[in-house]
């Protein structure tokens, strides 16, 4: 990554510099970086609502939006984020770069940010017994509605079984089930653990002078040092039998969605061979899937396909008519086999590296963009720049695609469809 400058701030605490002079906003991130668990996913997903609520001295939600908008209207988010099997759970603010203001922002923000992550409301011994129930709501309605959006619901409901019994199985989001065992008190404790215990990353993006936003961070931040530890994520491995669930609804247009192992992981010499197969044969609007499935046999209203970098698998999702799962079953898997057979023109190839550097291009458009591949960087252990993946993929051959092809085998099939009739 030498686009970016690291500092060790303590230990298992790191700097993470990004310039970006385009920009006319600046950008500063903790990122605590933990394992995926169950019995950590829904606490951790309350924390990031109710740690927003207020601070020690910003208590309420009025308080901070007025701090905000004294930083010329600044904005405060967190978030979680599944990352192989791990998850990254983060708080950001985003201002005004202080060349386009006059005045040190950046100090204001990094003040701000410690607050609101190391120096939460507490009452109690404990998190606001209102602000906890009011977001056990609003997560609680956000968990139960994501059946209202098939293909979302679909595609987790196959990950969930594809990874059954495994950390990335988890859902990020929590279980509404496990609420009646959060209490004030024990996720006070629970948040103590993860501040002190899990590894920290902090990003700052934007415009600024390298030495100067250090020193701030560094005075800034009341991090003690940890002995974090990194999480190891394994990749998808094939199924003796494949693992097929239909589950039925009273829907009209049913989902289908196909996980498959593919041996391959970003480690892997043929990672990026993998990732141009995907774009060739479902994971762009000029696909094999969607040019046969959908444009030519009207067997999908919708079908793509996309690789999963760490736990190496790629997820087939697609959208059809109750009655027509064996025809557009049967027909993925002839344009699977076709590929694998090197049915793969050189229009498609050059088509599909264009597409993929204009993808990654397209990171630079954004602070968060690049933020998150930087930080996938770190979490995979890798070196590489935008460019340098650029190079990588003009770099691979049809015939690397073909033999990369040969490794994805079916794993998991999950079928969504409407009621039987009576």
């Amino acid at each position: 990554m030498s686009n970016i400058r690291t500092e060790r701030m303590a230990e298992g605490v790191n700097i993470r510099l990004v310039p970006a002079r385009q920009f006319k906003t600046n950008r500063i991130t903790v990122f605590f970086n933990v394992p995926l668990k169950r019995e950590y996913v829904t606490k951790i997903s309350l924390l990031r609502q109710v740690m927003k609520r207020g601070s020690k001295n910003y208590p309420t939600l009025t308080s901070l939006a007025t701090e905000l908008e004294e930083m010329y209207g600044a904005s405060l988010s967190g978030g979680i984020r599944k990352k192989g099997d791990g998850e990254l759970f983060y708080f950001t603010v985003e201002y005004i770069a202080d060349r386009f203001v006059g005045e040190n922002l950046t100090k204001k923000a990094t003040a701000l940010l410690n607050e609101v992550v190391f120096n939460p409301f507490v009452e109690n011994g404990g998190f606001s017994e209102e602000y906890l129930n009011q977001e056990k709501n609003n997560l609680k309605n956000y968990i139960e509605g994501i059946i209202n959006d098939k293909r979302e619901y679909a595609q987790l409901r196959c990950v969930s079984e594809m990874f059954d019994g495994e950390p990335y199985g988890i859902f990020e989001y929590g279980y509404v089930e496990d609420f009646d065992d959060v209490t004030p008190q024990n996720l006070y404790e629970f948040y103590k653990d993860i501040i002190n215990e899990a590894s920290v990353e902090i990003f700052v993006s934007g415009t600024f002078d390298e030495d100067d936003v250090i020193n701030e961070i560094r005075n800034g931040f009341e991090i003690p040092q940890r002995n974090g530890k990194e999480t190891e994520t394994t990749i998808a491995k094939p199924r003796a039998e494949i693992k097929r669930i239909t589950e039925r609804m009273d829907i009209t247009q049913s989902k289908l969605c196909i996980g498959l192992s593919c041996d391959v992981n970003y480690e892997s010499e043929d990672y990026y061979a993998l990732v141009l197969y995907n774009t060739v044969f479902g994971g762009s609007p000029f696909s094999k899937l969607f040019n046969n499935v959908r444009e030519k046999l009207s067997l999908a209203y919708f079908v793509f396909s996309r690789v999963d970098k760490m736990k190496g698998f790629m997820l087939i999702s697609s959208g059809i008519e109750n009655d027509k799962y064996d025809e557009a079953y049967n027909e993925i898997m002839v344009q699977m086999s076709k590929m694998q057979a090197g049915d793969i023109t050189e229009g498609e190839i050059v088509a599909a590296k264009k597409a993929l550097a204009n993808s990654f291009n397209s990171m630079r458009d954004s602070l968060a963009g690049m933020e998150d591949f930087y930080m996938s960087q770190i979490i995979c252990k890798t070196n590489d720049t935008l460019d340098g993946i650029i190079d990588k993929i003009n770099g691979v051959t049809k015939d690397e695609i073909v033999e990369v092809g040969k490794k994805i085998k079916l794993n998991t099939i999950y079928f969504l469809t409407g009621k039987e009739e009576k």
